[in-house]
């Protein structure tokens, strides 16, 4: 993404909040990141830009693991028929 390495490159470090949410800046999901992975509301990464390699380097991805509440929020968010199914595998563990 253009933006986001300008934003890098501009600021030397900056801190992502939210992966996996929809972010307002470039107006879709910030990556592919798995609903039943974290919580997109309390994780973020540590990014640096590197100049003699001009290009961005992910210092530190951080993360609280996700709950029911969480897993079902996220599932909304990106594929409403596959809740159930998901949850039922949970069920498992």
């Amino acid at each position: 993404m253009k933006e986001k390495t300008n934003l890098q490159k501009e600021h030397k470090a900056i801190f992502i909040m939210q992966i996996g949410k929809s972010v307002k800046f470039w107006k879709k999901r910030h990556d592919g990141r798995a609903p039943d992975y974290d919580d997109w509301e309390l994780n973020g990464d540590l990014i640096m830009w590197n100049p003699v390699l001009d290009r961005s380097l992910e210092l530190s991805s951080m993360g609280i693991r996700v709950d029911k509440e969480a897993l079902e929020r996220q599932l909304k968010r990106i594929k409403p028929g596959r809740k159930k199914k998901i949850l039922i595998s949970t069920k498992c563990f």
